[in-house]
């Protein structure tokens, strides 16, 4: 399989999204330029948005020690939902 990656921005974020065979990996910058990766193994449960944003929140509180407000962990899940439309993961 051809591995597949998209980039969504918005609201001074940056998304990347790469699809492997068994994987698919966020790789998300917030506006001062900190960068964090989740990576999940694809299932035919699907992918959940509201479980990767808040992976990714929990690694910035953990790795930088700064908090996302909530407003903002809501426009980063927003984020993740459209790029998953773009991607089509199998």
């Amino acid at each position: 399989m051809e591995n597949k990656k998209i980039d969504v921005k918005g609201y001074g974020y940056e998304l990347t999204i790469k699809v492997t065979d068994n994987s698919v990996v966020f790789n998300m910058k917030i506006e001062n330029g900190l960068e964090t990766s989740v990576e999940v193994e694809k299932n035919k449960n699907g992918i959940n948005p509201h479980e990767i944003g808040r992976t990714i929140e929990n690694n910035y509180i953990k790795n930088d020690q700064i908090n996302i407000e909530p407003y903002k962990l809501s426009r980063i899940i927003g984020l993740i939902e459209n790029g998953l439309k773009q991607i089509e993961i199998k």
